[in-house]
């Protein structure tokens, strides 16, 4: 409705059809051509439509990152729930729900009188710190390098080509934003290779700050869901679940590989290849890395090495000296018959 407005009454004077058109066409980034705008005040406008636009569509993929990221803790919850009977999992669906987290036990109350006595909450842990940026200073540094696109191929362009400031922000907008409505084009051979460089910058930096529009509300989320994670309040099947060993204590490793989990930062999976990893590196199975690990795991890699080594040699003998080598080879390998005991027989005296 703005750009119909835009375009049909205030600038282009098109009728509201063509405006309508003319707008879905520049947010989208398709750029038929057919309508563009030919006064000052509608290339501005242009301008700012088209990046506008791109914020929009950097809005639009956030929130369904939300919404993707709000589906799966769901269906965590959901599974984990089923699976509740064979026992249960390290999840989200171990924490309570955003009402619950508000309203301390769940009742409304916030007096938290439904957890278990002695419990304390994670996030009155000191220390614990979830990273956060404000959402301005994100977008800020997300379009600093578009501004910075603009200026710099606006300068270039404008003394190249002759055009004012209004046609010269509004080619590079129009081409960093991928619209390219084909009214303004490098003329000369010089320009045509500077295109060639800053068309893909103009591009990348756009679609950038396009990603970055849309990852400041996932990261919202997830630092949403992080938060409710550590302000939730700690019972003593918490401590049963991080007790991996079964030792009756919850170590700091286990108690970081639990919380990962439950933040879906990590999976089982991986935790298992980082356990087999430094299983292999410890070689002298101390349970612990020290340089004499290495000292012994390079001498392991150098022996086989020699092993190998020794073995394709042998085989390379073996097949130029044909079966005669082979064979006393086989007898140098065979080790030395012992020497039968000699037996004395006792003397006959002839009686």
């Amino acid at each position: 409705a703005v750009g119909a407005i835009g375009f049909s009454f205030c600038f282009e004077k098109l009728s509201i059809r063509d405006g309508l058109y003319l707008s879905v066409v520049t947010f989208s980034t398709v750029g038929y051509g057919d309508i563009r705008p030919v006064t000052v005040g509608g290339k501005l406008f242009s301008c700012v439509f088209a990046l506008s636009g791109i914020g929009l569509i950097g809005v639009a993929l956030g929130i369904l990152g939300q919404k993707l990221i709000q589906a799966q803790v769901v269906a965590l919850q959901m599974a984990n729930s089923r699976k509740g009977a064979r026992g249960r999992e390290v999840s989200t669906a171990d924490f309570p729900s955003q009402s619950e987290v508000a309203g301390g036990d769940g009742d409304g109350d916030g007096d938290g009188d439904g957890a278990v006595g002695g419990e304390t909450k994670l996030g009155s842990v000191q220390g614990i710190h979830v990273a956060s940026h404000s959402a301005s200073r994100q977008l800020l540094l997300s379009l600093f390098p578009v501004l910075v696109m603009i200026l710099l191929g606006s300068l270039v362009v404008g003394i190249s080509e002759g055009w004012n400031w209004v046609d010269s922000i509004y080619f590079c907008v129009i081409t960093g934003t991928s619209v390219g409505y084909g009214d303004l084009y490098p003329s000369s051979n010089e320009m045509r290779w500077f295109s060639v460089v800053y068309i893909p910058l103009a591009v990348g930096a756009f679609s950038a700050a396009l990603g970055r529009i849309a990852n400041i509300f996932v990261e919202k989320e997830i630092q949403k869901s992080n938060r409710k994670l550590l302000e939730r309040e700690v019972t003593v099947e918490d401590l049963e679940r991080m007790n991996a060993d079964g030792d009756g204590e919850v170590s700091p490793l286990e108690f970081v590989e639990y919380m990962l989990k439950a933040m879906n930062k990590v999976d089982q999976a991986l935790l298992e290849d980082l356990h087999s990893q430094f299983q292999k590196l410890d070689a002298d199975g101390s349970g612990g890395l020290e340089s004499d690990d290495l000292v012994l795991l390079t001498e392991q890699k150098l022996n086989e090495r020699r092993r190998v080594i020794l073995e394709k040699y042998r085989s390379a003998l073996l097949t130029r000296q044909g079966p005669t080598y082979g064979r006393i080879s086989a007898q140098l390998e065979e080790p030395e018959a012992e020497p039968e005991p000699v037996v004395n027989l006792p003397a006959n005296n002839g009686s």
